[in-house]
């Protein structure tokens, strides 16, 4: 008879073993353990349930973590989502391109990227990124790809004609990519077009030349006794006189007299 009933008592933990790591509901699970070693005189059976509960204590763990971890995982999926769709579209091959873009200077701190500061060339690597035409790492690693821009401009100069070179997919039409770069740009920077260069083409060192304009307003060639205003005008004869002046100062002279004297920073 005691032998009958411990081989009932065996079979019913094994099918209860296999109903509770059956159950969904593993925190209830382990409630309804509790009750079961304090009620109904199951306390002959407290080993099995403890080693059952530890183990059922163990999934319960296991699955919070994964839980935990999967949401972080969904978390970082979405934040990266812009990185991987850039990632995707530059994988087909890049070539190196001269980009023609005009600006106008005001309010900007000068055509060179400096970290922190409003520049032309910040603004255009970000439109360059936004078109998907290069990958985030490239606005602060522009050198990756090659770029390199014609001339630098200070503080509030504009610029009618300048070059930047740098790799851009070829998988891409020119028209299209000179949309997607406008479409990011605000109005005083505009890019007007695009053209397919050499491998070593470095538009700092193929450029030869630069043409420079200064534009001084009328009234700061007025007489002393006018009082400046917008709106005035100098006679052709000042214009003239003012023409003769600035004539002497082409070619090549030595204008140190015109510096601070001080030694430049090296």
């Amino acid at each position: 008879m005691s032998a009958h009933s411990s081989t009932i008592a065996e079979a019913d933990d094994a099918t209860l073993a296999q109903t509770l790591f059956c159950s969904v509901d593993f925190d209830g699970t382990l409630q309804r353990l509790l009750r079961l070693a304090f009620v109904g005189k199951q306390s002959s059976r407290w080993p099995f349930i403890t080693s059952i509960m530890s183990e059922l204590q163990n999934v319960v763990t296991t699955k919070h973590a994964l839980e935990n971890d999967g949401e972080e995982k969904d978390i970082k999926r979405l934040k990266s989502d812009s990185e991987a769709s850039n990632a995707e579209a530059l994988k087909v091959k890049a070539k190196k391109m001269a980009l023609c873009m005009c600006y106008s200077g005001k309010d900007y701190l000068g055509m060179q990227r400096n970290p922190g500061t409003k520049t032309i060339e910040e603004d255009l690597l970000t439109a360059l990124y936004k078109g998907e035409l290069i990958q985030r790492e490239h606005i602060d690693t522009p050198q990756i790809v090659k770029f390199q821009r014609a001339a630098r401009t200070d503080k509030g100069v504009s610029a009618v004609r300048q070059v930047v070179s740098l790799k851009l997919p070829t998988n891409i039409a020119i028209d299209d990519m000179v949309a997607r770069i406008n479409s990011h740009l605000v109005d005083q920077i505009r890019v007007i077009d695009i053209k397919r260069t050499t491998r070593g083409f470095n538009c700092k060192n193929s450029c030869d030349s630069r043409t420079y304009s200064y534009m001084l307003p009328s009234f700061s060639f007025a007489p002393p006794e006018v009082m400046p205003e917008e709106s005035f005008r100098i006679t052709s004869e000042r214009l003239e006189d003012v023409n003769k002046v600035l004539a002497l100062y082409k070619g090549c002279h030595n204008f140190h007299n015109f510096t601070s004297g001080k030694c430049p920073v090296g």
